[in-house]
């Protein structure tokens, strides 16, 4: 009995060391995420904007300028920023800068009283 016991942990042993092995193989070969970098392309995504339409970031960043400001009718920052954001928007906007504005409240409608009530016009 002592015999069958020592084969079974030799076993055990050796599937351990061989999903050991595996694992750190697997983690060596895989790539690490890349990161965006400073003067790189940003990453593509598409939201729904206040005007109930998609929009995507490569579509609006053709040959423009975007600023992005993530805001939320929480953030006491954000209420006061508004205004001066949306006055650089009505100056910049000829020359081609966007801004669009990604709101990080639940509700669509509170968004969209704090835009008419702090006078946002930019996507």
């Amino acid at each position: 009995m002592g015999k069958h016991r020592k084969w079974v942990q030799l076993a055990i042993f050796g599937i351990v060391l061989v999903i050991g092995i595996f694992t750190v193989i697997a983690n060596l070969s895989s790539k690490a995420p890349e990161y965006p970098r400073v003067g790189s392309k940003a990453p593509d995504f598409s939201l729904l904007g206040l005007d109930g339409n998609v929009h995507q970031l490569s579509d609006l960043s053709k040959d423009k300028v975007v600023v992005l400001n993530f805001w939320g009718t929480f953030c006491d920052p954000c209420k006061r920023e508004m205004p001066a954001l949306q006055r650089q928007m009505e100056k910049w906007q000829s020359k081609g800068v966007t801004v669009l504005g990604v709101n990080q409240d639940i509700s669509r409608v509170t968004a969209q009283q704090f835009a008419r009530e702090y006078g946002v016009t930019f996507l």
